[in-house]
């Protein structure tokens, strides 16, 4: 006898088909797992960014408040900055007279709070700062948190 049989051929099949079909989750879940980094990688980032330049400049300043969720400092020199949450759910930074967003536009502000510390010999602020980033069918949150002196509110 030469050849396979049919249920030769079926058994072939079905192994194959099997092989196919998990070769094919293997590629979905890589897929899946891809832009979950994706979306993780672009919130770390983008908090980063944020949450330095906030600590920057409010490390620099000599009074800070809070009035509707905007957070003003005062720095020696006069100059004032602002950090509130802008149109299209990003972060921005007013200075100046000019704003700058510090949160990229793919990357949404859910959440941002301050608070004031008065410590007796110094003031603080600490920053609450919730961001949700996404990347095809994932999407990630998570809370970003700092606590900062005002350098120069130190009490002489």
């Amino acid at each position: 006898m030469r050849g396979t049989s049919l249920i030769e051929a079926v058994v072939y099949i079905a192994i194959l088909t099997v092989l196919a079909a998990m070769a094919v989750n293997t590629l979905l879940l890589i897929n899946a797992s891809l832009a979950e980094l994706r979306a993780t990688r672009a919130l770390n980032s983008a908090a980063a960014v944020a949450v330095e330049r906030m600590v920057r400049v409010i490390r620099d300043g000599e009074t800070a408040s809070v009035v509707g969720g905007t957070l003003t400092v005062t720095w020696p020199d006069g100059a004032t900055y602002a950090f509130a949450e802008g149109a299209g759910d990003v972060l921005q930074l007013t200075a100046g007279g000019s704003t700058l967003d510090l949160t990229p536009q793919r990357v949404k502000v859910t959440g941002l709070s301050f608070a004031t510390i008065d410590a007796g010999t110094s003031d603080g602020v600490k920053i609450v700062l919730t961001l949700e980033a996404s990347s095809g069918r994932a999407t990630k949150t998570q809370s970003f948190y700092a606590t900062v002196v005002l350098r120069n509110s130190y009490a002489q």
